[in-house]
């Protein structure tokens, strides 16, 4: 397993997922909202969705083909959610994310979402981010806003976002 990486804001540190947080993992993914308004996120969430989740961001890092982060506290390293990139071709990625409902409205996912930016575009040298949300994710479309993703369209139900390199320099 190659070298793990970690990103650091005002309020939270990115890391790499351990098994000590496993059991708020669990507790804090075993919600519905956070199931219906996520791809991966089964409801409920197992110890054995934990584990799979684990080998998942192994092999993830190891092919350098997603990089997936854990959210937590910085004040007390406490695991509240997660954050990641998946590369979709060179110079390309999606960004996904999630947070325990018990941080919500505080400011921590557009703070995460700053950090994994610059290191998409800084350190991975991503050209493009994007990302795509419920239309009726009121939440996580303000957090992109936030951010200052910019709209591109809807398909369906769903609203996608992107952020260009050049663009993200500026904020």
């Amino acid at each position: 397993m190659q070298e793990s990486i970690y990103l650091e804001s005002d309020r939270l540190i990115l890391r790499r997922l351990k098994e000590s947080d496993f059991p708020r993992l669990i507790r804090l993914a075993t919600n519905k909202e956070i199931a219906a308004n996520t791809l991966n996120i089964p409801y409920p969430y197992t110890q054995f969705n934990a584990i799979m989740r684990m080998s998942y961001i192994t092999q993830g890092y190891n092919e350098k083909s997603r990089f997936v982060f854990a959210i937590a506290l910085k004040e007390t390293d406490e695991f509240i959610g997660e954050i990641s990139l998946h590369i979709k071709e060179v110079g390309i990625a999606e960004c996904a994310y999630w947070l325990g409902e018990d941080y919500w409205f505080r400011g921590f996912t557009t703070e995460a979402l700053k950090s994994i930016m610059s290191f998409g575009f800084n350190k991975i040298h991503l050209d493009q981010i994007f990302a795509s949300c419920r239309a009726t994710n009121g939440s996580s479309i303000r957090v992109l806003e936030k951010a200052s993703f910019k709209y591109v369209k809807s398909a369906g139900k769903i609203n996608y976002y992107k952020m260009m390199k050049d663009e993200f320099s500026s904020i």
